[in-house]
Formats: structure tokens, sequence, C-alpha cells
């Protein structure tokens, strides 16, 4: 089963413990991928090395030879990581890519060979956005704060509007601060007047004031 530390990041038993023979492996494709691309930044050459290092290592959990994995064994592992943020997911995804890619165009180490060839190539194989609703330029933040424009007035169709959700607000209501009542209330009002002119500019203020959940009194 997959684990993950306190930080909720992707680990192995312990820190990324892989095996020799898998060491071996990422050591061959990290060297390689610096011959292949020699333009690569150190920065992108330590994110490749550490996120294949998860790749092998949740192959070595299942059992599964990393040289001769197929289109299933990566949407498995791509299910395993959906909690996730969106950008998180799509790099991982692309250091497998990237893994398969290195090793399939080697020409300096015998063992990078592909058993069933590349096992997800491009979106015919795997398609992030279509299969599993990744976004790949979508942050966690936008994913769970963005609504759609046709929601809101004064947007136009098909616009994405970055805001909290009406669920989200709503909750401010009951939980504003303040040490007196008085002061509670003012801030209450404030809440409801900057959400309800916002989203809904055709209500009343009367209308607005007295909202979905209760009426406000001194």
């Amino acid at each position: 089963m997959t684990k993950r530390n306190d930080k909720g990041q992707f680990a192995t038993p312990d820190e990324n413990q892989i095996s020799p023979e898998n060491e071996e492996l990422l050591g061959l494709y990290l060297d390689s991928l610096k011959s292949q691309k020699q333009g690569t930044k150190g920065s992108t050459s330590d994110t490749r090395g550490r996120e294949v290092r998860y790749w092998l290592a949740y192959c070595e959990q299942r059992g599964i030879d990393p040289l001769a994995a197929v289109t299933e064994d990566v949407i498995g592992y791509i299910q395993s990581i959906t909690d996730q943020s969106d950008t998180t997911i799509d790099s991982y995804y692309r250091s497998v890519q990237s893994f398969y890619s290195v090793v399939e165009n080697d020409q300096m180490h015998d063992r990078l060979e592909l058993e069933h060839g590349h096992p997800c190539r491009d979106k015919s194989d795997i398609n992030l956005k279509d299969d599993f609703d990744v976004h790949a330029s979508t942050s966690e933040y936008k994913r769970q704060h963005t609504t759609a424009g046709l929601d809101l007035d004064g947007t136009r169709d098909g616009d994405a509007v970055l805001a909290l959700k009406p669920q989200a607000v709503e909750q401010l209501f009951d939980n504003v601060p303040g040490k007196r009542k008085q002061t509670r209330l003012r801030n209450e009002i404030a809440v409801r007047l900057n959400w309800y002119t916002r989203y809904f500019p055709n209500e009343s203020r009367g209308a607005c004031l007295n909202g979905p959940k209760k009426s406000l009194s001194v």
C-alpha cells in the first residue's frame, strides 16, 4: 500500500529506499538523461530523479518489473496518488514518461531495454485531463476554489473565476470574529454585504441580510 510521510508526500517505508537493483536502474536512467538532454537544468534532473524513485518504489512494492511495465501499471500508480494536487500528479506522471522515453532511446546501457515498449508514450495511452480530470496548470488552491463563470452574475459563460465557493462563505456567517455581540454583528453584516452584493446584485438588501440561514437581530 502506498505510504506517505508526515507532510503527506509519497514515501516508501525507509524514506524512499529501494533495492540495490532499482538504485542501479535509477542511476542508469539519470546518466542517460544527462547524455540525451545535455541542456537539462540541475533542478529538473533532481526532480526527475526524486519522482522516478517514487515510481520505482511503487513498482517494487507491487512486484512490478519497471522495464516490463504496461499502461495498466502506470494507471494504477496514478490512481494511488489522486489525493495529490493536479500539479503534483502531472509532475509525477511526467517523470514516469521521462523514465520510459530515456530508457527507450538509450544506446549506451545494455540493461536499459523495455520488454513491452513505452507504456505511456502519449495521450492515446493515458490522458490526465480526460481520464482523471487532472489539469496540469491547476494548483490545489485553484482546483478547490474556482467557480464556473456561468454560475455568477456579471461574468461570461465559460469564464473561470477564482473565488470561495458559496458553502465556504456561508460558514463565515456563523463564525465571524469579535469579543462582543455588537462587534460580531457588525462583522457579520460586513461579510454578508460583501458576499450578497457581489454574487446576488439584483437581490434586495433586506433579503441579502436575512440570508439563507438566519436573520440578523441585535
